[in-house]
């Protein structure tokens, strides 16, 4: 620790920089006088002056003096906008719960007639809930080869810029 250090350290120092401030303001007398001539100087500013009796007068109006509140006007806005506010999100609750209560109606087995000859007709009933599991599982298995053929395409690209590049630059 310097004399130069001394005073950053005593003040905004942690623990170890402060304690070795003070062992060295401990040994040294310049930056003991500065260190008392700096709390002094603290000292005499965390004190506040005395109020002159004008001033304290003042003060103690200003104390007992009644303060206007909020208008009655301005009272009403806060209360109407929450009030919107929570029949909104109300709303939008109900809106949401009785969409999920709602069963969803099945609609009535099709109908569906199959070519045959003209002599005899066969009717075939088709089952919607079947009928829905079946593209469903197509679609997923539709998505599934989308997702492989779209990896194919950017290993193929990758390649193809690959070979591009080994082409301009030659192999090594």
């Amino acid at each position: 620790m310097n004399c130069d250090d001394f005073m950053l350290a005593s003040e905004t120092g942690g623990f170890v920089r402060r304690w070795q401030a003070r062992r060295h303001a401990a040994r040294c007398p310049r930056c003991a006088a500065a260190n008392a001539a700096f709390a002094a100087t603290k000292q005499r500013l965390a004190t506040p002056e005395p109020l002159s009796p004008h001033v304290r007068q003042l003060w103690e109006q200003a104390a007992c003096e009644v303060t206007v509140g909020p208008s009655r006007r301005t009272l009403w806005i806060p209360v109407a906008v929450g009030l919107g506010v929570a029949a909104c999100v109300l709303l939008f609750v109900v809106k949401v719960a009785v969409r999920q209560e709602l069963p969803t109606p099945h609609p009535a087995p099709q109908v569906a007639q199959a070519i045959s000859p003209p002599d005899r007709e066969v009717i075939v009933e088709v089952d919607p809930a079947k009928e829905r599991s079946r593209l469903a599982a197509a679609v997923d298995r539709l998505d599934a080869d989308m997702q492989r053929l779209r990896r194919e395409v950017e290993r193929l690209h990758a390649r193809q810029q690959i070979a591009t590049t080994l082409d301009r630059y030659g192999r090594w």
